[in-house]
């Protein structure tokens, strides 16, 4: 665990783009805050995901990623590039992958959710 009490808790959105996967988080987010208090959550999404700019609970943050041109392709390269770099850098201690597909080499736990 990384210091503290909780866990650091990394949430991948970066493929909620519209429909089901973004009533995903806008729901998820609000229940984790008040179910799992105490850890500290990190929130990577593009900055091409407007439906995703809200006001995040408290112990939550947002990590702008960047990965160009916005659509699947690259953004499934970033996640098997320089996503574990970064979940390494932030010390996540576990990754919450929403749509189907995960870093192959992470350097945490991975809860994936598979959905199709």
């Amino acid at each position: 665990m990384s210091g503290g009490s909780g866990l650091v808790i990394g949430l991948n959105a970066t493929a909620a783009v519209t429909g089901g996967g973004v009533t995903y988080w806008l729901n998820l987010l609000p229940a984790l805050a008040r179910l799992a208090r105490g850890h500290r959550y990190i929130l990577y999404a593009s900055a091409h995901q407007e439906q995703l700019r809200i006001e995040l609970p408290a112990g939550f943050e947002k990590r702008d990623v960047r990965f160009l041109p916005p659509h699947a392709l690259s953004r499934l390269l970033w996640e098997q590039t320089l996503f574990p770099g970064e979940l390494r850098r932030d010390r996540v201690d576990v990754l919450l992958a929403a749509a189907d597909v995960a870093p192959l080499r992470s350097p945490c736990p991975v809860v994936l959710a598979v959905g199709n």
